[in-house]
C-alpha cells in the first residue's frame, strides 16, 4: 500500500472502450466502459477503475493536495461567489448516523472556524470526519483538519456557510447566472429564485412537478409538500437538483383544469348569489311592508285608541289610598323639618369648644347621611337622564349629593356641564356664606385661563366637606374605565357585523345620530368601541380619528335645537386614549400636544372644546352631520393633522417602534419620515422580521402620492410666511424620503446590505390595500415621473437621468459591486440638491409642476392621483365650506361661545 503521506499524481482519466464482436469474432464497434484513472507513484503507473479508485481513496484517506487558503476557496467553490474561508466563519455540515432501521440519516450541525494555520484549519468544537463516504459507523471527532482534509470534508458532508435570507437570495442569483451561462441561456429566459411566498418551483425534467413556497421564516423555507429546509439546505437542494423557478405565465394541465373549474364555480356562484339576492329583496320588501303597515296601525291616532291610552294612564284611588298619601306627605314634611332643625342647631353647636363641638358635628353628619341614604336607595334604580335632570333642577343639597353619589358609582358624573355649575351656584348661595366667591360663570363669561371644572371642586368642598370633590373625581374616573372595559366584548361581537350596519363603524354612526336626536347613549360603550378599534387595528385611521372628534364635539339633542347639551365624550378622554395608545396610534398626539395661539392669554395653549367645535365647522361640517368620515375629514387629516408639528414629531418618535403600529396605517406614517427613518423602517427588527408586512410597505406608495398632493394643496393656500416655510420643508423632505424608499423597495439602494424589505414585480402588479382602484405600479410611475419633472423644471435633468435608468446586477461580481457603489454615491448627493432647488424659489416651480400633474389623467403615469378615498373637495366646495364656517362661528358667538 502507498504510505499515507506519499504524494501521488493523477496522470490520465479516460473512459475504457470495450470492443463489440460479430459472430466471426471481428470487432465491429466499441462501447463505453467505466472511467479509468491512472495514478503515478514515483516512476510506477497504475490504472484504477472508478470503483477501485474510490475504495483506494477511502482506504488510505487520500485527499487533494491543497497548500493555501486561496486553493481552498477555489476547490470548495467559495471563490465563485466572491467569498473566502476566514476565521469567524460559521459553517453548517450534515452529520451522519444510523436511524432505528439501520439507514444512514443526516442532520445539520454548526461549527465556527477559529483559526487558519500554515496547513490546517481549526474549529471551536469537534466535528465528525470519516474517510469513507458511506460509512456512518466509523468516524473520528476532529478539532482541526489539514487543508486537503477540509476540502474533502466540505464536499462529502455538504458543508456550507450559514446563510441569511438576503445572502441566500444573492447565492441563488449567482448560481442561476452560472447555470444559465453553462447552458447558454439568458437570465431573462430563466430568472433566479427570489424567495417570495407563493413562488413556484420545479425540477427541469418531464414530470413538470410544481412545488410552491408556502412560508419563509427566519429559520428557513417551507414548501407545499410539507418539506422544510433551512437556508443552507435549501441552497444545496436547489443546486444539487437543478431546481428552477417556474415561468410566471406557465400553467400546468392540472392548474388549467382547476382554473376552468373555478371559473365555472364562480359563474354558478354568481348566478346563485343573484338569485339569492332577488329572493332576499322580495322577502325583505314583503317584510318591510308588513313592518310599516304594523307601524302605521300602531301610530295611527283614533278616538278609541286615545280613550284607551287615557284609561291606562288613569289611577283610581280609594279613601285609604288618599289617606296614605296624606300620611306620606306628613312624614316627609316632618322628616324635612327635623333635618333642617338639626342642621340649624348643629351648625351653631359645632362652634362650641372641646368635645361638644365634635358631638354637634356628628349630629349634623348623621342627619345628612340619613337623608342622603334615603334618596340614594331609590335613585340607584334610576336611569342616567333622570338622575341628571334631578341634579340640575334641585335646590336641595341632600338630593344633589345623592344624585352625585349615584352618578359617580356609575362612572357618568360630568363635571364639565354648565347645568351642573348653575345648580351648584344655587346651592352655594343657599347653604353657604360664600356664594359670590364660589360662583361659577357660564362658558361665555368664563375668565381666560380658567375652567368651570376647576371651579366645581371648591364649591363641592364648601357644600359637603373638604376633600370630597377630589375623592368623587377619582372614583368617577375609576368607575368609568371599569365599566368601559366591560364593553370590549361588544366590540368583538360587532366585528362580525351581526346587525348588518357596517360593524363597529356603523354602530358608532348609529350612536352619534341617536345622541344628536336627544336619546341616551352610554359614553363608556361608545369609547369602548373606539378603544377596541385602536387596540386591535380595526377600521381605518381616518375613521378612528373622526369618531373620536365627533364624540367630543357632538352635543346631546343638537338636532332638536339644544346647543348647550353635554357632549357624548368628555374632552379628557382624548388624553386618556393618547396616553394608552401613543406608540400604536401617533395621530392621537394632535389632541394633546398641538398648540394654538390665544389672543386673550397672549401665549400658546393646547386645544380646548371650543377649538374642536371650530375645527368641526371649518373643515368637515357635512361629514359631521352625516356621522361618517368623507372627503372633508380626509382633507383635515392630511392637510391639518399630518402637517402639524406635534404629529410629525410623534411620528418620528413612533417610527422607532414601528412594529407596534397598525400596518394598514403605514400610508400615513411612512411618508412623513425622513430618509434615516425610512432606511430604519425598511430593515429588520430582529432576525429577518420586518417592521411592516409586505402589504404595509406597499401601502406607502399611495401614501407618498397623497402626502405630496396634500403638502402642495396646503402650501398653495398658506399665506403665513412661517407656515409656508414649514410646508416647503415638508415638501422637499417628502420627495427625498420617497426617492430613498422607492430605491430600497426596488433593490437599487443598500443592495446586499442586511435584511432590507423589497417589493418585486409581482407586488407592483397588484393594488395596495389603501387604494385598490389601481395597480401599485401606477403610484410608483406617477411619483417617479414627478421626481424627473421637478428635475427638468429646475434645470437638473442630467443630474437625475441615472436614477431610474441604471440598475446593477449581482454585487458578488466585483465590477457590478463597483458600479453599485458609484450609483449609491450619486444617490446620496441628490437630497442636498433637491432641498436647495425647491428652497431657492420657495417652492414656486415645484408647486406649478405638482398642480399641472394633478390636472392630468389620474390613471396615467403623468398624473398625480393621491388616494381615491381621500379625494380633496373641489374649489367651489372649499369656498362654500369657508363661508359656512364663518356663519357658524358668528352663530356660536351669538349663543355664547358654545365651548
Amino acid at each position: 500500500p502507498i504510505p499515507k503521506k506519499t504524494t501521488v499524481k493523477i496522470t490520465k482519466v479516460e473512459v475504457e472502450e470495450i470492443p463489440i464482436f460479430d459472430a466471426s469474432g471481428n470487432t465491429i464497434d466499441y462501447r463505453l466502459g467505466v472511467p479509468v484513472i491512472t495514478l503515478q507513484n514515483g516512476h510506477a503507473l497504475r490504472p484504477y477503475t472508478l470503483g477501485r479508485f474510490k475504495k483506494w481513496v477511502d482506504a488510505v484517506d487520500a485527499t487533494e493536495e491543497i497548500n493555501s487558503a486561496a486553493e481552498i476557496n477555489k476547490a470548495t467553490g467559495l471563490s465563485d461567489y466572491g467569498m473566502s474561508i476566514k476565521p469567524g466563519m460559521s459553517l453548517m455540515y450534515m452529520q451522519r448516523s444510523r436511524d432505528k432501521d439501520g439507514k444512514i440519516a443526516s442532520r445539520p450541525q454548526y461549527v465556527t472556524v477559529t483559526e487558519i494555520g500554515q496547513d490546517s484549519i481549526f474549529f471551536n468544537t469537534e466535528i465528525q470526519y470519516a474517510p469513507g463516504f458511506e460509512d456512518a459507523d466509523t468516524f473520528e471527532l476532529r478539532s482541526n483538519l489539514r487543508f486537503g482534509e477540509f476540502v474533502k470534508w466540505w464536499h462529502r458532508y455538504d458543508v456550507s456557510e450559514t446563510l441569511s435570507q438576503e445572502t441566500l437570495r444573492e447565492r441563488l442569483e449567482k448560481w442561476n447566472s452560472m447555470e444559465n451561462h453553462h447552458y447558454g441561456i439568458g437570465d431573462d429566459e430563466n430568472p433566479p429564485i427570489t424567495l417570495e411566498k407563493g413562488e413556484r418551483l420545479w425540477y427541469p425534467d418531464d414530470s413538470k412537478m410544481i412545488l410552491v413556497i408556502t412560508d419563509i421564516t427566519s429559520d428557513g423555507v417551507k414548501l407545499n409538500d410539507g418539506s422544510f429546509y433551512n437556508f443552507p439546505e435549501f441552497f444545496y437542494w436547489v443546486k444539487n437538483n437543478h431546481v428552477e423557478r417556474v415561468p410566471p405565465d406557465y400553467q400546468s394541465p392540472q392548474e388549467l383544469k382547476l382554473e376552468v373549474e373555478r371559473e365555472k364555480e364562480t359563474q354558478e356562484k354568481k348566478m346563485e348569489d343573484m338569485l339569492r339576492l332577488d329572493i332576499k329583496k322580495e322577502i325583505a320588501h314583503d317584510r318591510f311592508e308588513d313592518i310599516y303597515k304594523h307601524k302605521r296601525e300602531v301610530e295611527a291616532v283614533t278616538p278609541l285608541k286615545r280613550i284607551r291610552e287615557i284609561w291606562w294612564q288613569t289611577h283610581l284611588l280609594s279613601l285609604r289610598d288618599i289617606w296614605n298619601m296624606v300620611v306620606e306627605v306628613r312624614d316627609f314634611v316632618k322628616r324635612r323639618h327635623e333635618r333642617r332643625t338639626k342642621a340649624r342647631y348643629s351648625s351653631v353647636g359645632a362652634g362650641l369648644p372641646g368635645v361638644l363641638g365634635t358631638e354637634f358635628n356628628r349630629v349634623a353628619e348623621e342627619a345628612e347621611h340619613g337623608e342622603v341614604n334615603k334618596y340614594k336607595e331609590a335613585m340607584e334604580s334610576w336611569g342616567i337622564p333622570q338622575l341628571q335632570r334631578t341634579l340640575y333642577d334641585t335646590n336641595d343639597k341632600d338630593v344633589a349629593k345623592s344624585c352625585i353619589i349615584v352618578l359617580v358609582s356609575k362612572g357618568e358624573m360630568r363635571w364639565d356641564q354648565p347645568a351642573l355649575w348653575r345648580a351648584l351656584n344655587r346651592l352655594t348661595a343657599r347653604y353657604t356664606t360664600k356664594g359670590t366667591k364660589l360662583y361659577i360663570p357660564d362658558p361665555e363669561h368664563m375668565p381666560p385661563g380658567e375652567s368651570g371644572e376647576d371651579l366645581v371642586r371648591p364649591a363641592i368642598d364648601a357644600l359637603w366637606g373638604e376633600g370630597g370633590a377630589a375623592e368623587w373625581y377619582m372614583d368617577n374616573i375609576s368607575k368609568y374605565n371599569s365599566h368601559k372595559n366591560n364593553f370590549e366584548y361588544k366590540f368583538k361581537q360587532l366585528e362580525n357585523d351581526p346587525k348588518g350596519i357596517g360593524g363597529p363603524k356603523g354602530e358608532l354612526e348609529r350612536m352619534l345620530k341617536s345622541f344628536r336626536d336627544g336619546e341616551y347613549v352610554n359614553p363608556q360603550e361608545y369609547e369602548a368601541i373606539l378603544d377596541g378599534a385602536i387596540k386591535f387595528g380595526k377600521m381605518g385611521a381616518e375613521a378612528k380619528m373622526f369618531y373620536l372628534l365627533a364624540g367630543v364635539t357632538t352635543r346631546h339633542g343638537e338636532n332638536k335645537g339644544h346647543h348647550d347639551g353635554e357632549t357624548l365624550l368628555h374632552i379628557d378622554r382624548l388624553g386618556e386614549l393618547n396616553s394608552k395608545y401613543l406608540n400604536n396610534f401617533p395621530l392621537l398626539d394632535f389632541f394633546t400636544q398641538e398648540m394654538i395661539y390665544d389672543p386673550f392669554l397672549k401665549r400658546d395653549r393646547k386645544f380646548n372644546l371650543s377649538d374642536y367645535m371650530e375645527m368641526k365647522e371649518k373643515y368637515f361640517p357635512d361629514d359631521f352631520k352625516k356621522g361618517a368620515p368623507g372627503n372633508q375629514f380626509s382633507r383635515f387629516v392630511w392637510e391639518v393633522m399630518l402637517l402639524s408639528n406635534s404629529v410629525r414629531t410623534r411620528i418620528s418618535k413612533g417610527l422607532r417602534n414601528a412594529e407596534n403600529i397598525d400596518h394598514d396605517d403605514a400610508h400615513l406614517y411612512i411618508p412623513p419620515g425622513d430618509m434615516q427613518e425610512v432606511e430604519q423602517l425598511t430593515t429588520s427588527t430582529t432576525g429577518s422580521k420586518k417592521f411592516f408586512t409586505t402589504e404595509g410597505y406597499a401601502n406607502a406608495y399611495p401614501g407618498f402620492n397623497q402626502y405630496i398632493n396634500s403638502i402642495a394643496n396646503a402650501l398653495s393656500e398658506e399665506h403665513n410666511d412661517e407656515k409656508r416655510a414649514q410646508r416647503i420643508s415638508a415638501l422637499h423632505g417628502a420627495i427625498n424620503s420617497f426617492i430613498r424608499y422607492d430605491l430600497i423597495m426596488d433593490n437599487r439602494y443598500n443592495k446586499g446590505k442586511g435584511e432590507y424589505a423589497r417589493l418585486d414585480a409581482h407586488h407592483f402588479e397588484r393594488s395596495a390595500v389603501t387604494d385598490s382602484s389601481v395597480k401599485l405600479k401606477v403610484h410608483q410611475a406617477q411619483l417617479r415621473n414627478l421626481v424627473m419633472e421637478l428635475a427638468e423644471a429646475y434645470g437638473y435633468g442630467e443630474e437625475f437621468a441615472f436614477l431610474y435608468t441604471e440598475k446593477t446586477g449581482s454585487i458578488l461580481d466585483p465590477k457590478e459591486a463597483a458600479r453599485q457603489k458609484d450609483y449609491e454615491r450619486r444617490v446620496q448627493e441628490l437630497p442636498e440638491l433637491i432641498t436647495q432647488m425647491i428652497s431657492e424659489d420657495k417652492g414656486k416651480k415645484a408647486l406649478e409642476v405638482i398642480q399641472r400633474l394633478q390636472a392630468n389623467n389620474p390613471d396615467s403615469s403623468e398624473g398625480l392621483r393621491g388616494i381615491k378615498g381621500s379625494k380633496r373637495p373641489s374649489p367651489d366646495e372649499l369656498r362654500d365650506l369657508r363661508k359656512r364656517a364663518r356663519e357658524a362661528l358668528i352663530q356660536r358667538q351669538s349663543r355664547g361661545g358654545g365651548g
